[in-house]
């Protein structure tokens, strides 16, 4: 494995991540199973971390309308929902985004697990 490979990719998407996530009124923005990650200008959503904004399940989106959302962010969650549940959640992730809105997925890379 290359290791100068892997720095320089984390390096990239450290530049990317600090550019990406800023605030941005007046547009709605949730980082789903945020965990201890607050990310400025989202809603940070999270079952079982006090530090999130709301205390809800991945796939329970029920506060949302239909297309109201202009970002969905999830990274190091997907994961672990058992897969009979990830395309139900992800279909309400879609409920309830805009039709210009970003879905923000990040796993594990399984070939370095």
């Amino acid at each position: 494995m290359d290791k100068q490979l892997l720095w320089n990719n984390r390096n990239r998407l450290i530049a990317w991540q600090t550019e990406h996530y800023k605030e941005e009124p007046g547009k709605t923005k949730l980082h789903l199973g945020s965990g201890k990650v607050k990310l400025p200008g989202y809603i940070n959503i999270d079952l079982y971390s006090i530090e999130a904004d709301v205390k809800a399940d991945l796939g329970d989106l029920k506060a949302y309308a239909d297309g109201t959302v202009d970002e969905i962010s999830c990274h190091h969650a997907l994961e672990h929902l058992p897969m009979a549940q990830t395309e139900p959640t992800i279909r309400e992730w879609s409920r309830v985004l805009k039709p210009s809105g970003l879905l923000d997925i990040g796993t594990p890379d399984i070939s370095l697990c």
